[in-house]
């Protein structure tokens, strides 16, 4: 079956100059476009320097002239010095929502700014793209899956987690000085840190960082309220059995929010697993070939994970090119997404396609990839993008959304490879 022509398609612009990564730029361009259900235009903003030695380039543009028309792309090439208001006008009078320009290290006159930078300034609502051009310039871009970002994420939540605590145990302190100066009893200045505590434990954190804040309470009301005051001395033992009788209740109240806020947190994933399952399949009813499966399958994990996509199709399907299809989230940079395309990504695809058992997360690959397969058949290999973020893992609320969506998007191509 045909694709339908659709008129209003988005137009995706690509920036080209005098160098010999233009083929690459206009190759990435088109997968990103294939995705998109887009259109390509290619510009190339000729300046002097490029004029006078233009005869030394000639055969770059020649190549990535007949590429760009490889890939029905509209071919447009203006003069000027002033590369990105150039860009940024063709931009706005064609009315392309998206441009792509590869990695460069040279800036505009003085202000040290880069084109592509530029170009927003000029034009904030285009959507600029930065691609990597070569492999060094890839883990620049790009963000390599790293345990150790996840573990610099973390830090930074205990130090937030640490700060909440400080700033709870400082007001229920404000109050409770406030509650002892009108004589209020002492047993209301303790329920005012047992409140506190329980603000907290709707954070989630550990269960240590619970225990913690309990006994972080217990020990600033010794402090501040028991006798002798500013001290960690308690004069009787009824103190010390009011400080563990808090120490308990404060225990105990914080395992009752947590699990009631874990219990909210199930309802409301097993209602919106309804919705989004209810959404995925009226969507893969509407699909008529194998681009309508992919896009709708992108959307929904984009949807479901809040990261980029990238599919890698089985070369059977179509005889195509073992070479990945993009779907950026919007707003995230394609650079990144890019990165994707190499050596690692492609062996976990392969395998996944071949129906091999493959371990993921540990061979330096930027995505996380689940299998589309009918019986023993896997026809997509689906790439979620990590960017240095927490696995999604198998066992997962996301997953499990995920493995719905290609059960069901396997049998739709499984009926339309059986009307063809």
């Amino acid at each position: 079956m045909e694709i339908k022509e659709n008129r209003n398609k988005e137009l995706i612009m690509v920036g080209i100059s005098d160098n010999s990564n233009n083929a690459q730029l206009i190759r990435a361009a088109g997968r990103l476009a294939k995705g998109q259900n887009a259109k390509i235009m290619v510009v190339h903003v000729e300046t002097i320097s490029e004029k006078v030695n233009h005869g030394n380039k000639e055969s770059v543009f020649s190549e990535a002239e007949n590429l760009a028309k490889a890939f029905g792309a509209e071919m447009v090439k203006v003069q000027g010095n002033d590369v990105a208001r150039q860009l940024a006008e063709i931009a706005r009078v064609k009315g392309a929502k998206k441009l792509i320009l590869g990695m460069s290290k040279r800036k505009i006159y003085s202000k040290n700014k880069d084109i592509g930078s530029t170009v927003k300034e000029y034009m904030p609502s285009l959507d600029v793209y930065i691609l990597p051009l070569m492999s060094k310039d890839k883990r620049e871009a790009g963000t390599y899956y790293s345990y150790k970002n996840i573990e610099r994420k973390n830090q930074l939540n205990m130090v937030k987690q640490f700060l909440l605590l400080f700033m709870a145990m400082a007001a229920c302190t404000f109050i409770g000085v406030i509650f002892r100066n009108l004589g209020i009893p002492y047993v209301n200045i303790v329920m005012i840190y047992i409140l506190g505590v329980m603000v907290l434990s709707t954070i989630d954190g550990s269960f240590l960082f619970m225990l913690f804040t309990s006994f972080t309470a217990v020990m600033t009301v010794n402090f501040f309220f028991a006798e002798p005051l500013y001290s960690f001395y308690y004069k009787n033992a009824v103190d010390l059995v009011t400080f563990i009788m808090m120490f308990i209740m404060a225990v105990t109240i914080s395992m009752l929010v947590r699990r009631f806020k874990s219990l909210f947190d199930t309802s409301h994933r097993n209602s919106a697993r309804t919705g989004i399952l209810f959404e995925q399949a009226m969507m893969l009813l509407s699909a008529e070939d194998l681009d309508d499966v992919e896009r709708i399958v992108s959307e929904q994990v984009s949807k479901i994970t809040g990261r980029s996509v990238i599919i890698y199709e089985n070369p059977d399907l179509r005889g195509r090119d073992f070479n990945p299809i993009y779907f950026p989230k919007t707003g995230l940079s394609v650079s990144q997404l890019y990165a994707a395309d190499n050596d690692n990504d492609r062996y976990i695809a392969k395998q996944l396609i071949d129906g091999k058992q493959v371990i993921q997360g540990i061979n330096g690959a930027y995505a996380e990839y689940f299998n589309l397969k009918h019986d023993d058949r896997v026809y997509m290999a689906v790439g979620v993008y990590q960017a240095g973020e927490k696995p999604i893992g198998k066992n997962s609320f996301e997953a499990g959304l995920i493995a719905s969506l290609l059960n069901e998007a396997a049998v739709v191509v499984e009926r339309i490879l059986q009307k063809k």
